[in-house]
């Protein structure tokens, strides 16, 4: 395969790896900045709700292919590379955080240390969000108010919408 052709340098990322992060940071910025929109789903006519909506299918789209990617695709591209799940990269991740408290810039890889555990999180934040959104677009009823299961996943989308700035700080 041609992509696995050009991963062949240690820690380069293929382009459909690369492309899929410049478009989840397009769809998931302009989502994120649209969310303020989507509380006009109560109303009838509820174009932000579309709006924001559609922006969070194509970030959910994005998400499922780099899921799917980072489980299949090349090496150079597969979260079994970085995400801090075995004993020696937690102990990375410990690494960078004493390094951190003694004010040490760590000389590493990327997605080492600290960087791991972070890419991890914002992998599963926005993975929940695009979840949570998709519901919702597809069972929240528009002009009608959100309650029962709805109400709650609501909720939990909203502690997703608090965690992306925090996040991005990090």
């Amino acid at each position: 395969m041609k992509v696995e052709k050009k991963t062949a340098k240690k820690g380069r990322l293929d382009t459909f790896t690369i492309i899929a992060h410049l478009s989840l940071a397009i769809f998931g910025i302009i989502a994120f900045l649209t969310g303020d929109w989507a509380d006009d789903y109560k109303k009838a006519i509820h174009d932000g709700f579309d709006i924001h909506g559609w922006l969070g299918l194509a970030v959910a789209a994005v998400i499922a292919i780099r899921l799917t990617h980072g489980l299949t695709g090349p090496e150079s591209s597969r979260f079994s590379r970085w995400v801090p799940f075995t004993s020696e990269r937690l102990g990375l991740v410990w690494k960078g955080i004493f390094n951190l408290i003694s004010l040490r810039l760590p000389d590493r890889q990327s997605h080492r240390y600290i960087s791991g555990l972070l890419k991890s999180f914002g992998l599963a934040l926005f993975a929940w969000m695009a979840l949570t959104g998709s519901f919702m677009f597809f069972f929240l009823e528009p002009g009608a108010k959100a309650n029962g299961f709805t109400k709650q996943v609501m909720g939990m989308h909203e502690v997703g919408e608090a965690l992306i700035p925090v996040y991005l700080v990090l």
